[in-house]
């Protein structure tokens, strides 16, 4: 039996659209991997084409990182939507204590804020208090 839950997820969209495609690869690769000197487009135009149909692709080249797994969530505006997150292995291991959670770094902490402040969902206050709340509860 599948149990569905729902869930609400405050988020802040940036257009990456194909001309910025560039841009989303440039944080793929921040996100996952150490070495600067890579240059090589892990999305490119064909990798958003496919995603449209299948959802969800993991990166092969970038499977060392936590953010390989690049998620699409629909379209807003004629743009697609993506997210990168980690495997659905990953998830479960989470899930079941074998990965401890732990809080965004400061910096990375106020990054989400800003985000959640200038989409004009939250005040600075109420975004530290989700931020917060949300990165100490359990999956």
């Amino acid at each position: 039996m599948i149990h569905c839950i729902e869930f609400h997820i405050r988020s802040f969209l940036f257009s990456i659209t194909h001309e910025r495609l560039e841009q989303f690869n440039d944080v793929l690769l921040q996100e996952n991997i150490s070495i600067n000197e890579m240059k090589i487009p892990a999305f490119d135009l064909a990798a958003l084409n496919t995603i449209e149909n299948e959802r969800t692709m993991s990166l092969e080249l970038l499977k060392s990182g936590w953010y390989h797994n690049v998620v699409y969530l629909g379209k807003e505006n004629g743009i697609p939507i993506l997210t990168m997150t980690c495997s659905l292995s990953d998830i479960e291991k989470f899930k079941h204590g074998q990965v401890s959670l732990r809080a965004p770094s400061k910096k990375y902490a106020n990054t989400l804020i800003k985000g959640l402040v200038k989409g004009r969902q939250l005040s600075e206050r109420e975004a530290a208090a989700y931020i917060d709340k949300a990165s100490s509860k359990p999956l």
